[in-house]
């Protein structure tokens, strides 16, 4: 297999990855909050496009199966951070839940 540049040009494992989000049922992984009540935070306010841009995002990744609706009693904001190609990404702001989190007792080794 054929290896070339990162500038434009194809990678070898090129088939593996998609610009779009997607998720696996492989595995389920479950936030340790011991016990926590749950936090339930307020939206942030939006206005005019960022308002367009955050209900076109939601009905983009509801329509690609990633998030679906939820009646959970913990909720947490979404931010829409501007990237450089004038696109956005779509975020949560987890601040609040990862400060409760119990860390996991066996950490990702590191790749190298």
């Amino acid at each position: 297999m054929q290896r070339e540049s990162h500038h434009g040009t194809s990678h070898p494992y090129r088939q593996l990855f998609s610009n779009q989000p997607g998720r696996t049922n492989l595995i389920v992984y479950r936030v340790q909050t011991g016990s926590h009540p749950p936090i339930r935070c307020s939206p942030f306010r939006v206005t005019g496009k960022t308002a367009q841009d955050l209900e076109r995002e939601v009905w983009d990744t509801l329509a690609l199966g990633v998030i679906q609706p939820s009646a959970s009693p913990w909720a947490s904001p979404v931010v829409l951070v501007p990237k450089k190609d004038g696109s956005v990404q779509f975020c949560v702001d987890y601040r609040k839940l990862n400060a409760i989190t119990v860390s996991d007792a066996y950490p990702m080794p590191r790749p190298d």
